[in-house]
């Protein structure tokens, strides 16, 4: 079994962003492109080895979240090569994902134990165990709309991290509610990182956790890797370091806002 989970080889990225259908229709008709490209990424290389904790430390606008979802292949780079060792790794992007508002909270398990392939036993096994760790035992029948936020993220990360996998990737918002129950997720969290062949990247999104979870930090800044060393240091060299690019986090506000913006991945020309 090799040691490495994740390597990334010279890896770029690039997006186009179009403010219209007009911007994207003389593309398509007249081969005229007029979309503004944006790089996010160019020419990264790391490698994550089997066990390791990893967290991944950057600004806003940094491309943190973009970094973590081509780790997954929901995003395919530009240019470069990207090799996962790990055969089902567990993406965590939001923890409300998947659910359907209008159902229990019960129900909703059975609807994700069907998507995560869980066998009737295993559902019937872990659904208890489920409802007990997030408290829910007197709401569980309740329609998931009714839940307040911290409720529905705490059932989701305790149905997503239920089985443990063998890479975790979590880029979410530690939300669980309350300070009891952030340090009771943070528990389940630490539990999994303890595990000797489970491999976990974490966006650095809240500090007293991070240094909870990793061990390891990558910084990126500027579209490329900055800074590979021990947590503590890595984040000292951030903090010292990697100033908010306050004209990339405005630009980033400005593509976001219109409504018709429409965003087109270079890699295979496919829009997400």
């Amino acid at each position: 079994m090799s040691d490495t989970v994740l390597k990334f080889e010279n890896v770029s990225k690039e997006f186009r962003f179009y403010r219209s259908n007009h911007q994207r229709l003389m593309k398509e008709v007249v081969g005229l492109d007029v979309g503004e490209k944006v790089k996010v990424f160019e020419d990264i290389s790391f490698e994550i080895k089997r066990g390791e904790n990893v967290a991944i430390i950057g600004n806003h606008a940094s491309g943190k979240s973009t970094l973590m979802r081509m780790m997954t292949g929901i995003i395919m780079p530009s240019g470069g090569k990207i090799e996962c060792a790990a055969k089902d790794p567990m993406c965590i992007f939001d923890q409300k994902l998947g659910f359907d508002m209008g159902i229990s909270g019960r129900d909703n398990i059975k609807m994700k134990a069907a998507i995560l392939g869980w066998s009737k036993r295993e559902e019937a096994e872990y659904e208890d165990e489920i409802i007990k760790f997030a408290e829910m035992e007197d709401i569980i029948d309740f329609p998931l709309r009714s839940y307040q936020s911290g409720a529905i993220s705490r059932l989701g990360l305790t149905i997503n991290t239920q089985v443990k996998p063998e890479l975790l990737i979590y880029d979410a918002p530690f939300n669980f509610g309350g300070p009891s129950y952030l340090s009771k997720c943070v528990d389940r969290l630490k539990q999994i990182t303890l595990e000797e062949d489970t491999t976990t990247v974490f966006t650095a999104a809240n500090v007293p956790v991070t240094k909870e979870l990793c061990q390891r930090g990558i910084v990126i800044d500027e579209g490329k890797i900055v800074y590979d060393s021990e947590l503590m240091d890595a984040l000292k060299y951030f903090r010292l370091n990697c100033k908010p690019n306050v004209e990339a986090e405005l630009a980033a506000k400005a593509r976001r806002k219109p409504a018709d913006v429409q965003v087109e991945d270079d890699s295979d020309d496919d829009d997400f």
